[in-house]
């Protein structure tokens, strides 16, 4: 059976990979960016999930609320709450009031019930 080494060169390799996360870590640009792309995808999924809803709605408004009906509501719920916490988050950070903020930040933990 013949062991594999692995060359000084994949250390070095996977002992700089931690650098990358330090860098993003430590970068509020990173941070800002990652923070307003999940605001536009919670966004395009609350958009998505309304008009899903109102598109089964006319197609089969006959049947009562069927269970892919209330799952797509449920979608356009959840992430559109999570949306306008976003969209919340993003505001105060930038008006710096305290009052705002923190009822800002409290309410993820509301919804999640801790």
């Amino acid at each position: 059976m013949r062991h594999l080494m692995a060359s000084p060169s994949v250390f070095l390799l996977l002992r700089s990979g931690d650098d990358w996360w330090d860098e993003v870590n430590n970068s509020v640009l990173w941070q800002d960016r990652i923070f307003h792309t999940l605001a536009v995808l919670y966004g395009l999924m609350f958009a998505v999930a309304l008009i899903q809803l109102v598109r089964i709605e006319c197609r089969a408004s006959e049947f009562g609320w069927t269970t892919q009906k209330v799952f797509h509501l449920l979608n356009f719920l959840v992430n559109g709450g999570n949306y306008f916490v976003f969209l919340a988050s993003i505001i105060v950070t930038c008006s710096h009031d305290t009052l705002i903020s923190c009822c800002c930040f409290v309410t993820p933990a509301l919804q999640l019930g801790h």
